[in-house]
């Protein structure tokens, strides 16, 4: 995100009248809004940071909902609204309630994590990873399990001759 980005909702249908969900100012740019699966808020990196803004209230401020060394970074709402995962220090996963209460640490391993989403069924988790010791341009995708563990890499782009990296992955999702 530009410095001074903000959030903001509008109707896709509609397509005008955006209204502003944040509006902060200072550090850096608000970027990387995950919504919980009722719709009824927004968790966001600001400041090296995670926050949340409720939607059922107009004017509500949002909260900062982590105050983590190292930063929490590119939240994702769990598909049953109970946990918020993100990356944290080290490059390693982390879930926590989403007042930011019971901050856990899922993965403490010789792979570095960004970017993670949850699967539809919240079973697993897809996220970009680089082995540590690798050089930067050398990330992969792997899925997890929702606990953290069975790291399983699939995709392989050095087999296939290519010299980028595997960035952003999302699920599909479910149809209704």
């Amino acid at each position: 995100g530009a410095p001074g980005a903000q959030v903001f909702v509008i109707a896709a249908s509609a397509g005008a009248n955006p209204r502003q969900l944040t509006y902060l100012t200072g550090l850096g740019p608000v970027q990387n809004p995950s919504w919980s699966p009722e719709g009824d808020a927004i968790v966001f990196q600001a400041f090296d940071q995670i926050w949340s803004v409720p939607l059922v209230r107009v004017g509500s401020d949002p909260t900062q909902v982590t105050d983590l060394d190292g930063g929490a970074y590119r939240p994702d709402w769990s598909p049953d609204g109970e946990l918020i995962l993100f990356t944290g220090a080290g490059d390693e996963l982390f879930v926590m309630a989403p007042d930011g209460s019971g901050i856990h640490q899922l993965t403490d391993s010789s792979t570095r994590y960004w970017d993670p989403s949850w699967s539809p069924d919240g079973d697993q988790i897809v996220v970009e990873g680089q082995r540590r010791g690798t050089s930067e341009g050398d990330r992969e995708l792997f899925v997890l399990r929702a606990d953290g563990t069975t790291a399983i890499q699939i995709t392989h782009l050095d087999e296939l001759g290519v010299s980028q990296s595997a960035l952003w992955a999302d699920w599909q999702p479910v149809p209704r």
